[in-house]
């Protein structure tokens, strides 16, 4: 059951990572990700997520976990990508 759930919680943090590297104005790379490759990556992954999660706790506690842990995972990344720039190297 916990390996399930740390899957789970990889598969929606590598989502908000795919998201950000698509994004026009990300920082992370020299460019975005070409055409919609890493949307649908992304997409995928949280869908990956949201049916590992579902496996183990009820479907609407599986959705709700998954949108929290995508905003606060999207928001995350944003940081960390910031400082890291900020202190002159990359992440």
């Amino acid at each position: 059951m916990l390996v399930v759930l740390i899957l789970a919680s990889v598969a929606v943090v590598l989502s908000a990572v795919l998201f950000y590297v698509s994004v026009p104005s990300q920082r992370l790379r020299q460019r975005p990700l070409p055409g919609r490759s890493g949307w649908l990556w992304g997409l995928g992954c949280l869908i990956a997520g949201t049916v590992l999660f579902s496996r183990v706790l009820q479907p609407v506690a599986a959705i709700l976990i998954v949108m929290t842990l995508l905003m606060v995972s999207c928001i995350g990344v944003t940081l960390l990508v910031a400082v890291g720039k900020q202190e002159g190297r990359s992440l």
